[in-house]
């Protein structure tokens, strides 16, 4: 995969080590894709390394035990955090693009006091572009 194709994107994928590194990333932007060095401003690769090469490299044997031979993902979560994810760390079968849309949802019996009960409910759930009106 051309990791380069989904800079600026707003991507979900599952790790290759995730009792490491979490399993599953949802919702992240890709800001930039980065060499050892650079990730350092993020993360220590050297040690994220020694720690995830065993579990990635059951899934890939060609990874490199050298945590300077291989780029790294610049990440942004919705809450604005920065880090950064080594790209042999992450499971390439699982990457998906996340294609924004409208979704449309009719809540019938519902009084104008729970719409606060409703906006937790969607920020609790990391949604932020939303209006909630009365119809």
């Amino acid at each position: 995969m051309d990791f380069n194709s989904i800079v600026n994107q707003v991507v979900s994928f599952n790790t290759r080590a995730p009792a490491v590194l979490g399993d599953v990333f949802t919702r992240v932007t890709v800001k930039s894709l980065l060499d050892a060095e650079d990730a350092r401003r993020y993360i220590d690769p050297v040690a994220t390394h020694v720690n995830v090469f065993p579990l990635v490299h059951i899934a890939d044997p060609t990874v490199p035990d050298d945590s300077n031979k291989y780029m790294y993902l610049k990440i942004q979560f919705e809450t604005g955090e920065v880090t950064a994810l080594g790209v042999p760390w992450i499971d390439p079968d699982s990457l998906t693009i996340v294609t924004p849309g409208t979704a449309i949802v009719t809540l019938t019996d519902f009084s104008p006091d729970d719409i606060p009960r409703l906006r937790n409910a969607l920020l609790a759930n990391n949604f932020t572009g939303f209006t909630v009106e009365m119809g």
